[in-house]
């Protein structure tokens, strides 16, 4: 893909492996929707994106990022969606939108909603003045 990539002169920009969590449960339920159905209070999108922060597996995304970095970071463009999932500083990942609909529907994948609302920080990002100018 790179060679052919060169040869037509074109970008080629890879996403690394976003943010992973704690798996499902036997039930199919998230961590996420565990963690709503068995508060007793009503959690709000701030509880919720710490909760889903304290559940990261970072070994599982951040072993696999760092190599495709050292084989391939000097060949194509990079983008790393962490930053605009989850805020280290923060402590905190996007769990719902702002509408409550979930991101993620197991450890990793996002649902259609989440990937609009992940689409929606991307663009808010810059990413195509800074990546297809």
């Amino acid at each position: 893909m790179i060679d052919i990539t060169k040869k037509n002169e074109k970008k080629l920009i890879l996403f690394l492996k976003r943010p992973e969590f704690t798996g499902n449960n036997k039930k199919n339920y998230t961590i996420l929707d565990n963690f709503f159905l068995e508060s007793n209070k009503v959690i709000n999108k701030e509880e919720m994106d710490k909760f889903l922060f304290k559940n990261l597996q970072n070994y599982q995304f951040e072993k696999v990022n760092h190599r495709i970095e050292l084989l391939y970071g000097n060949s194509v463009k990079l983008f790393n969606l962490y930053p605009l999932i989850c805020d280290d500083l923060r402590k905190s990942c996007h769990s719902v939108t702002k509408k409550g609909e979930k991101v993620f529907y197991d450890y990793g994948h996002l649902t259609l909603k989440g990937s609009q609302f992940i689409g929606n920080l991307l663009y808010q990002s810059n990413f195509i003045e800074k990546y297809l100018h």
